[in-house]
């Protein structure tokens, strides 16, 4: 599938990239998510979707698009702005942008259930007790047997995928299958997306509740090591 020209937060998806890679694979399991939905009508919410990179390429291209309804729910206003122009080049009238905090509840309010939900790039960016509250929030947002598709990075700790994978499954997603992205010889993270299938749903999500922030990256928390990290970089070189 093509990969658009990013900028700002959401840059780095270029042909040249784990980033790139690892949205080949999210595709293909979004695409593989429609494809095996039941018959009528599919809504898809893509959480922190950005400028559409992994939801808009699918649609415009799969056989099902007239069947589904969609919804990016990102924050940055540059993302936004990029998504809705891309969707109308695209002439995507079924796919709509909210323009709002993902972690709050409040963003998702009147929205349909969802059976396709993206995480792509939102888990690893979470402490672990915000990742439970993203899991425990899913059945408000979702039909019963919902498939969910997320990613995760392994860069300083290796055992980070295998742990957020059992944090899935531990909160009522079936695993159903985790692919490892291909990886490129100048590659430093290592990435895995999983693809599960939701238990029962819940009622619907109310107001006013916080359901997580993202943190700082490990290098942008810890300043000395990143320094160290760039060190060791440039004797490498």
């Amino acid at each position: 599938m093509a990969h658009a020209a990013t900028t700002g937060v959401f840059a780095g998806y270029d042909r040249h990239s784990h980033f790139s890679r690892r949205l080949a694979v999210v595709q293909a399991a979004l695409h593989d998510a429609i494809t095996a939905a039941p018959a009528g009508p599919v809504f898809v919410l893509d959480v922190c979707g950005g400028e559409g990179q992994v939801l808009l390429p699918v649609m415009a291209a799969h056989p099902r698009t007239a069947d589904v309804q969609a919804v990016i729910v990102e924050l940055d206003a540059a993302s936004v702005a990029s998504a809705r122009a891309r969707i109308a080049a695209l002439g995507l009238d079924q796919v709509h942008v909210v323009q709002g905090d993902a972690g709050l509840s409040d963003s998702y309010v009147g929205l349909p259930r969802a059976q396709v939900v993206v995480l792509s790039g939102v888990l690893v960016h979470l402490a672990p007790a915000d990742r439970a509250r993203v899991l425990q929030f899913l059945p408000r947002l979702c039909t019963a047997g919902a498939t969910v598709i997320w990613t995760i990075g392994n860069r300083f700790d290796p055992t980070r995928a295998r742990r957020v994978h059992r944090t899935v499954a531990r909160h009522g997603v079936e695993v159903v299958r985790i692919e490892a992205v291909p990886r490129a010889p100048e590659d430093r993270v290592r990435h895995e997306v999983g693809v599960g299938r939701l238990g029962a749903a819940a009622d619907d999500a109310p107001r006013g509740v916080r359901i997580f922030r993202f943190r700082l990256s490990l290098d942008k928390r810890y300043p000395r090591l990143r320094a160290l990290v760039r060190r060791l970089r440039r004797r490498e070189r």
